[in-house]
């Protein structure tokens, strides 16, 4: 089983980040993120997942994000995704989920965003 670090803090305008540190999400951990997360989730409906250091997803580990979006928007909240690796990025590309995921280049901007709307 491969483990992963959680850390999260809250920004300006009760905007949740959430640091995810593994480099591979995946059927290993995705059920144990999923669990971890959930209590955030629960309390919180702006909510920024920083990628960083992510360098792989399958199918599993997108099926979590996914998760955490659509539990979200039944309660009009909102996941947006940062710090994706070129790797990453390249994938949602190709996966076309910038149609899923709102995703920014940094935490910052992301933050910044939310700032900005009435979410």
């Amino acid at each position: 089983m491969h483990h992963f670090e959680l850390n999260h803090r809250i920004e300006a305008n009760d905007v949740l980040v959430i640091e995810l540190r593994v480099e591979k999400l995946n059927a290993d951990n995705a059920p144990a993120l999923l669990r971890a997360v959930k209590p955030l989730l629960a309390r919180w409906r702006k909510v920024v997942l920083d990628l960083a250091g992510v360098q792989f997803i399958d199918g599993i580990g997108l099926a979590a994000l996914l998760s955490c979006t659509r539990y979200l928007k039944t309660v009009q909240g909102h996941l947006h995704l940062c710090e994706l690796s070129h790797t990453m990025s390249q994938l949602c590309k190709l996966m076309r989920l910038h149609r899923t995921f709102t995703i920014h280049a940094s935490c910052a901007d992301a933050v910044q965003f939310f700032e900005g709307s009435q979410s």
